[in-house]
């Protein structure tokens, strides 16, 4: 027991001491030292007896089913549960005909924008986008995680310096100004229906909530969690 002395006490952790002689002090410190065992109500940890205890929550065993609510065929594809995946079972709305529609919206009222300021700007050769080709665009987007380049221009470089670093892939996909064209208008939802900031009924991710209700009902409906679930930020 290490003991600090002061002007008038001695200081153990949390304890103090008072004393007035040498005889007092020894006194309180036997005092201590034969009470510092004893299983006092205030104390974090206290004797046990084993053979008496009873738990306060008995874990009950879990035997829920976990894992695919429904198997898809022995030879499915990851692209099969992909799309599984993505796909609303009580409406059939999918994450990529939900993307088509915003996306198309937004690039029309940017349109409309544009063409009154910028009438020579890229967005003035907007086309419809459709599923097909949103399916390609997310594709490529998915690639350029695997294979890493400096910019997003360098994906579509064709240059015979380049060669050895070329990837012919996104050319044969989609060419690199439709490609940036979707990206600059991609979007999940309305604009015109976001609630402005500080008003009643405000939505912080309005942008991208359609996509949240969407997942989280597919996950919920094709998948059973196990016993442990570990809830990461959010």
């Amino acid at each position: 027991m290490e003991l600090l002395q002061g002007d008038d006490v001695l200081y153990d952790s949390d304890i103090s001491v008072g004393y007035s002689s040498q005889v007092d002090l020894e006194i309180d410190i036997e005092g201590i030292v034969n009470n510092i065992n004893q299983p006092l109500n205030n104390r974090p940890w206290i004797n046990v007896d084993a053979n008496g205890y009873v738990r306060p929550h008995q874990i009950q065993p879990f035997t829920e089913p976990t894992g695919m609510a429904r198997r898809l065929p022995i030879d499915a594809t990851p692209l099969d549960y992909f799309e599984l995946l993505i796909t609303n079972p009580q409406t059939d709305q999918t994450l990529i005909s939900l993307l088509v529609e915003e996306t198309n919206r937004y690039a029309n009222n940017l349109l409309r924008q544009q063409q009154a300021h910028q009438p020579n700007s890229r967005i003035s050769y907007w086309t419809r986008t459709n599923e097909d080709e949103m399916k390609a665009f997310i594709g490529l987007l998915l690639a350029t995680g695997i294979v890493k380049k400096p910019t997003l221009e360098s994906y579509w470089n064709e240059s015979n310096k380049t060669w050895l670093i070329n990837t012919p892939g996104f050319t044969n996909v989609m060419r690199r100004n439709r490609f940036q064209n979707i990206l600059q208008c991609l979007h999940c939802n309305n604009n015109e229906n976001a609630v402005p900031r500080g008003q009643e009924g405000y939505d912080p991710i309005h942008k991208i909530r359609p996509v949240l209700n969407l997942l989280n009902e597919t996950f919920s409906h094709h998948y059973r969690l196990g016993r442990d679930v570990t809830v990461d930020e959010s």
